[in-house]
């Protein structure tokens, strides 16, 4: 928790967002319907939010790991 002192937090926000992001991609197919092209560009922006949070917690995690273990 010291490397990444929101980690409960970002991984709830990424998680929320892919989760989001399926129910706008799956939702209209169950129903029956094509996704319209503007849902899915937000099903994009979701899904690359969620995908650089992420990252941004990965990298966050190992990249200050050498740096608290050299010092």
């Amino acid at each position: 928790s010291a490397l990444v002192p929101d980690y409960g937090s970002l991984m709830a926000w990424r998680i929320a967002a892919i989760v989001l992001a399926l129910v706008c991609w799956v939702a209209p197919q169950l129903k029956g319907y094509q996704p319209a092209l503007p849902l899915l560009s937000l099903v994009f922006v979701l899904v690359l939010v969620g995908e650089l949070i992420g990252r941004g917690v990965f990298y966050g995690l190992h990249m200050t790991v050498g740096m608290a273990v050299a010092s």
